[in-house]
């Protein structure tokens, strides 16, 4: 092995090692990669907002601490839970209120269409 620099040169099994651990780590490297772009949610393409839920949207943004955002497929009924000030430890944690209320709403089911304050659309593609 030209270059090295060590005590002593590996061995012809530590060279075999290193070139697997090699080989995993570039096989591996893909998928974790993948996993950052998708994050949490089906990786499904979400609705487009309505104007009024777009609206709705940037008011949840600008919350201190937005909990869930939810909208039905048509992205017409929408939304969202919240935590005033900062509080920790309130009912926006849990997205279950938010998802009924939308449902009641609008008739159909309703889906996460973000998490915080990023999109995490948990339901089916949009048009679907």
């Amino acid at each position: 092995m030209e270059g090295y620099r060590g005590g002593s040169r590996p061995g012809a099994r530590a060279r075999r090692a290193i070139a697997s651990s090699a080989g995993l780590i570039v096989l591996a490297l893909p998928l974790l990669l993948t996993a950052c772009v998708t994050g949490s949610g089906s990786g499904a393409t979400p609705p487009t907002l309505s104007p009024g839920c777009e609206r709705h949207y940037q008011s949840y943004l600008g919350e201190t601490t937005p909990g869930f955002f939810v909208t039905d497929i048509s992205g017409r009924i929408c939304g969202y839970t919240y935590c005033p000030g900062q509080v920790t430890n309130c009912r926006a944690a849990y997205p279950g209120p938010s998802i009924r209320s939308c449902e009641q709403r609008s008739g159909r089911d309703c889906y996460i269409y973000a998490r915080g304050r990023s999109i995490s659309w948990d339901g089916p593609p949009a048009g679907k």
